[in-house]
């Protein structure tokens, strides 16, 4: 299931969302980070220009043909824009912060945080200090992925066993 992450040094940390299983092409695809990644994209990628044509529908929880083609086309504009991330169709968790060492490649889960936070900070004029505002917004707009990251399935009962 998806989580909240502390990314960076010590004493300049940020909340990042991570998932816990590989997403997308040949991704475990469990039905929780799925959502989670398809809210992230749902919010932060219709603004940028390159993404005007796509549809990001709203977060299900499926893993289909769609959001495989919007993982890759997210990872092709993020090489156009020179950031480096394998072209896969495939979103992993998260490891450290860069995703190979001799590759100098980047996690795309960590690129699509950073898009997030760029709109939460662009649409609140907030400071860099606010950086990660941008999740408490998600878990507003998406009550299913707010579920998650609080750490309850959707639709559970919470029952304990006696």
């Amino acid at each position: 299931m998806a989580k909240i992450i502390m990314q960076g040094p010590k004493g300049h940390q940020w909340r990042d969302i991570n998932v816990c299983n590989s997403v997308g092409k040949g991704g475990f695809n469990a039905r929780a980070d799925v959502m989670v990644v398809q809210a992230l994209m749902h919010y932060a990628l219709p603004r940028l220009p390159y993404f005007h044509s796509t549809a990001f529908p709203m977060p299900n929880g499926n893993a289909d043909e769609q959001f495989v083609r919007n993982i890759v086309k997210f990872q092709r504009y993020l090489r156009k824009n020179n950031r480096r991330v394998s072209v896969d169709g495939r979103i992993d968790p998260a490891k450290g912060m860069q995703a190979g060492r001799r590759k100098n490649l980047y996690w795309t889960i960590q690129q699509l945080n950073s898009l997030a936070s760029d709109k939460w900070i662009l649409l609140n004029n907030m400071n860099v200090e606010d950086q990660d505002g941008f999740i408490d917004e998600l878990r507003r707009l998406y009550p299913q992925v707010d579920a998650i990251l609080a750490g309850t399935a959707v639709g559970s009962l919470s029952l304990a066993l006696a």
